[in-house]
């Protein structure tokens, strides 16, 4: 099993740390409250019997990059193949969870879920795992092969058959997912108002967060190409933000700058988080 360059470990971290900064930004600040379970804790937008407020951040950082995947890896995209120079995959894994943040009305007794990462071929044909959302299942190692993942996390471990997606089919079927979700929606409230059960309040908006998601992607495809012609001193990106420097908060603060501009081109802002 091919060992991955700590630098290039030390990337992945990076661009984690990059991505719960950026979903701070564009979501509104949620503090859910939990309950211990199997596998994780539920989490419930209201105070309820069993559960507390969430205190530790480990597990508000597993809140926080739950069901994000899907939007790190088409967001990122651009930005890891820039940096790399080479061809990404974006790739789905079914993986076993170690912890996660589970919705009640979505508990999977199997403890199965797929999760979409990005992988990168490296020059000696090892496969590099780029996954800015690890912490949702309690993943916490850096940089690790496809060999290496799949061994650890894979549901059937090494024998674990991923997935492939094309990025612009992945895209399409999120945008068919986002309408069907807006439709549901509709059909909800509508059945609660002729209950007369329906309280207006600040709701989840799928076509919203869509909209979003697409001009995050093209600010930070922008950011990130402005912040690479300032780099003059011959080192790589990967040297970069491989390690602490003024390079590498640079790289921050251009991503998350990035971010603030993709919620004023949203006409519907910051997003709030979706909680039972």
């Amino acid at each position: 099993m091919s060992s991955i360059d700590p630098k290039l470990q030390e990337l992945d971290a990076e661009l984690a740390r990059v991505w719960r900064g950026i979903l701070e930004i564009i979501f509104e600040p949620c503090v859910p409250y939990v309950k211990e379970t199997e596998g994780g804790f539920l989490v419930s937008g209201k105070e309820e019997t069993g559960y507390k407020l969430i205190t530790k951040d480990e597990d508000l950082l597993t809140f926080i990059m739950a069901d994000q995947c899907d939007d790190a890896a088409q967001v990122l995209y651009d930005i890891v193949q820039k940096i790399f120079g080479t061809e990404v995959q974006m790739t789905q894994i079914e993986v076993k969870p170690k912890r996660a943040a589970l919705w009640p009305n979505r508990i999977n007794k199997a403890r199965v879920r797929g999760h979409m990462v990005l992988l990168v071929m490296l020059p000696d044909r090892t496969q590099l795992v780029v996954d800015p959302t690890k912490a949702q299942f309690g993943f916490q190692e850096c940089g690790l092969s496809l060999q290496k993942f799949l061994k650890d996390y894979g549901v059937k471990g090494d024998e674990t058959i991923p997935l492939i997606f094309d990025r612009e089919t992945h895209l399409q079927e999120m945008e068919i997912a986002s309408k069907k979700m807006v439709k549901a929606m509709k059909n909800m409230e509508e059945a609660f108002a002729s209950l007369g059960s329906f309280v207006p309040g600040p709701q989840y908006r799928p076509q919203d967060h869509y909209e979003l998601f697409q001009h995050l992607r093209e600010r930070l495809s922008e950011a990130y190409d402005v912040w690479r012609a300032g780099i003059d001193d011959g080192s790589s990106v990967v040297e970069v933000l491989s390690q602490e420097n003024v390079g590498r908060e640079s790289f921050r603060k251009a991503m998350l700058d990035g971010a603030e501009k993709a919620v004023k081109d949203s006409k519907g802002g910051k997003l709030p988080r979706f909680l039972p």
